[in-house]
């Protein structure tokens, strides 16, 4: 079992392992996509060492699309 130091240490790579595994953009699909992620057993796994897991993932990934937009799509 990884201990809860472990954990807070790898939190950006497990952001980033969740992320890549649930690769569309943010949205109301993307967040589905992020519940059925969490009904296999990675995902279970990963949802019980880190139960804010799922809100962190959709926070960064509505960040990272957001920095992706061309600049003139952000002042409309």
């Amino acid at each position: 079992m990884i201990g809860y130091g472990l954990l807070a240490a790898n939190r950006s790579a497990i952001l980033d392992d969740v992320v890549a595994a649930s690769q569309s953009v943010y949205g109301r699909r993307s967040a589905d996509e992020i519940t059925r992620f969490f009904r296999t057993l990675v995902g279970q796994r990963y949802g019980g060492l880190y139960p804010q897991l799922i809100s962190d993932v959709q926070a960064r990934r509505y960040l990272t699309k957001a920095a992706a937009e061309p600049a003139d799509q952000k002042a409309s």
